[in-house]
């Protein structure tokens, strides 16, 4: 997949946490306004500038290697993607709960030495990172928090001691609503 925008090396694997990635979009958006723009922001992940919302919005892409093809995903797929992953075993459930914590905390500024876990948090920064810039915490809205709490509970959905299913998640993911938080002990930080 090529990517030949000069401004790909300017975002390739870009180091950001939530703020500062809002005022990197911001700012962006100050000086790039009016122009379309393909931008390589992890190698097989773009974001396709401007989106159709807020300043600084964006639209995420990831390539399917299976169809050779950018597509963009929502966030049912990213909990569809963090279920399968999770069901491989119970200790790939505690990795992707780390990840999301730290991903959460710190967005990509320190990212993961692992390659798989490193190129998810690229994945879900990116994903989320458009929530809070046209949903900011800040101005009473949930931003990056609505996903972050589906992507958790499809996590524990691996676990049926949670008594959670995945279509559950999936429908909370699409209600258009604020749903209740699931009784889940030992929950991260952003599940409060």
């Amino acid at each position: 997949m090529e990517h030949s925008n000069h401004y790909s090396k300017e975002l390739l694997e870009k180091k950001l946490d939530y703020p500062n990635g809002v005022k990197f979009m911001k700012e962006f958006d100050r000086i790039h306004r009016g122009t379309t723009l393909k931008l390589c922001v992890y190698p097989d992940m773009v974001i396709q500038y401007p989106g159709s919302k807020e300043p600084g919005d964006y639209i995420f892409f990831s390539f399917n290697k299976r169809t050779k093809q950018l597509w963009q995903p929502a966030h049912t797929d990213i909990c569809r993607f963090l279920y399968g992953l999770g069901s491989k075993s119970g200790s790939h459930c505690a990795r992707l709960i780390k990840l999301l914590s730290h991903t959460y905390q710190f967005g990509t500024s320190k990212p993961f030495e692992d390659p798989d876990l490193k190129k998810l948090q690229y994945l879900l920064f990116w994903m989320t990172l458009q929530e809070e810039i046209n949903y900011p915490q800040a101005s009473g809205f949930k931003g990056i928090l609505m996903p972050y709490c589906r992507y958790f509970e499809a996590v524990c959905c691996c676990n049926p001691d949670h008594g959670i299913t995945l279509p559950e998640v999936l429908n909370r993911c699409n209600s258009g609503s604020i749903p209740a938080l699931y009784p889940i002990p030992h929950a991260p930080i952003f599940y409060a």
